[in-house]
């Protein structure tokens, strides 16, 4: 695959990060494939996404642009990740949501899917965006602030916490 991608101003970074990105499309198409001969697919939720920004060494091997910085960065660039979900019956096919969700929220959301209950005992700090997702985004989630901390030195990046509050951050 990455000499697919190898030609005047790509570098080798990019090119290799561009046959990695096709590999995990590829893969994920094999599943999805699977998932329809088997019949299975109205009973599978995907969820599909990252945990930092892409990694932006000015460029290479990925621009972030607009947003600033990339891959571990406290700035937009390295907090500002897509998240992917299907399940076709539960929601509704090209939706787009806006909301600032995270992945505290996969738990809560999973377990409402599923008709399970969460043992009062278990602090669950994220929320269910299981009618957020299923109104196609039209349910708004209920306001709530958004804490993280990034507990590594990585690159010239010391360890930083992060508070979201609204458009604030």
């Amino acid at each position: 695959d990455i000499e697919r991608y190898t030609r005047d101003g790509v570098t080798k970074q990019q090119a290799t990060y561009a046959a990695m990105v096709e590999s995990v499309d590829r893969a994920l198409a094999k599943v999805r494939k699977t998932l329809d001969e088997l019949a299975l697919s109205d009973n599978t939720l995907i969820w599909f996404t990252s945990d930092n920004g892409g990694l932006d060494n000015g460029g290479n091997p990925t621009e972030n642009l607009p947003l600033r910085e990339g891959k571990g960065h406290p700035y937009e660039g390295g907090i500002r990740v897509p998240t992917i979900v299907q399940w076709s019956p539960q929601i509704p096919p090209g939706s787009i949501s806006e909301a600032a969700v995270c992945s505290i929220d996969i738990l809560p959301t999973v377990a409402e899917w599923a008709d399970v209950t969460v043992p009062s005992a278990i602090a669950i700090d994220g929320v269910s965006l299981a009618r957020h997702l299923s109104t196609g985004g039209e349910h708004e989630l209920p306001k709530r602030d958004l804490l993280w901390h990034f507990p590594h030195y990585r690159g010239g990046i010391a360890p930083y916490s992060i508070i979201r509050s609204g458009d604030w951050k």
